[in-house]
């Protein structure tokens, strides 16, 4: 893994899954398939699936198991982050002045 500190100076960091779920109580990726846009795989273990389930207090989060290499006490779900913004109570927090926004989200919230 890389990322670029203030400076944009590249620094390199080999984590394995064990490592980051060491450090981590949940684990988010963005689906990079402009096809799934807005898809978001999540794994968390107990607080960090409280945390998910705080953001949408109205939702029903159906937790399945995360798949191959986390701990059995993580769970993972799909989730279509903009989809679910639009049609129920969030405390998601999200930018309404972006493009994304006002041309997906916004419409189907009206």
């Amino acid at each position: 893994m890389a990322y670029k500190t203030k400076r944009s100076k590249v620094v390199k960091c080999d984590l394995t899954i064990s490592d980051l779920v060491g450090m981590a109580d949940g684990i988010f990726e963005g689906n990079h398939d402009p096809a799934r846009h807005g898809w978001v795989t999540m794994a968390a273990n107990l607080k960090g699936r409280a945390c998910v389930n705080a953001l949408f207090p109205k939702a029903h989060i159906a937790w399945r198991d995360p798949g191959e290499g986390l701990p059995i006490d993580w769970l993972g779900f799909d989730i279509n982050v903009p989809d679910v913004i639009a049609a129920t109570a969030t405390k998601f927090p999200h930018d309404s002045k972006s493009k994304y926004y006002s041309q997906n989200v916004a419409q189907k919230t009206r």
